[in-house]
């Protein structure tokens, strides 16, 4: 099978020492039990040297987007930079005023995954973050709590202002988007 290349490993299974009775000779060739060999089939190991460019296993092509660390809603979000324009995020550190239902509305609604990151820049515990994933199933509720749990904690450090801050830490583009949308309204 392998006349023009050297290998050093056997079939698994099937190497066996060659002998010299006529009964065994019949069914071994080359010192290989060929009744094992053909049964199992098992796949050869080779030893190739001085080789370039070899592949082992199947390649893919996928044609699609590239999808880079900011992720899939990121890549997918328009004109492929996800950002808040500047003036806007500018527009909302100038709102002083406490944060509103309206406020932990928007938020809550959009924030998903990102409610813990959040939670982690408010300066809550593990402690107090795992409290709020336990007592709520969603997302949703488990972004409003916190941000109930943060209002009633800051009170008046809990300004519209400091929220798009932190949102802006944690990267919430869209949910900062979002919230100065509803602050036109």
């Amino acid at each position: 099978m392998f006349s023009d290349l050297t290998h050093d490993a056997a079939p698994m299974g099937g190497c066996t020492s060659p002998s010299n009775s006529t009964a065994n000779n019949e069914s071994r060739t080359n010192g290989f039990d060929s009744s094992a060999h053909n049964a199992f089939k098992a796949p050869e190991v080779v030893n190739i040297t001085g080789s370039q460019g070899v592949q082992v296993g199947p390649t893919y092509h996928i044609n699609g987007p590239v999808i880079h660390s900011r992720g899939l809603a990121q890549a997918i979000g328009s004109g492929g930079d996800p950002r808040p324009q500047r003036e806007h995020v500018l527009q909302m550190l100038q709102v002083t005023r406490i944060v509103n239902e309206k406020d932990k509305s928007v938020v809550s609604d959009h924030l998903g995954d990102l409610w813990r990151s959040l939670g982690r820049e408010m300066e809550f515990s593990n402690g107090q973050l795992d409290n709020i994933d336990n007592d709520n199933r969603r997302l949703q509720d488990k972004a409003y709590e916190l941000l109930t749990a943060w209002h009633d904690d800051k009170s008046s450090q809990a300004t519209f202002s400091q929220l798009t801050r932190l949102l802006m830490r944690v990267r919430a583009f869209e949910v900062v988007s979002r919230l100065y949308s509803s602050l036109e309204t």
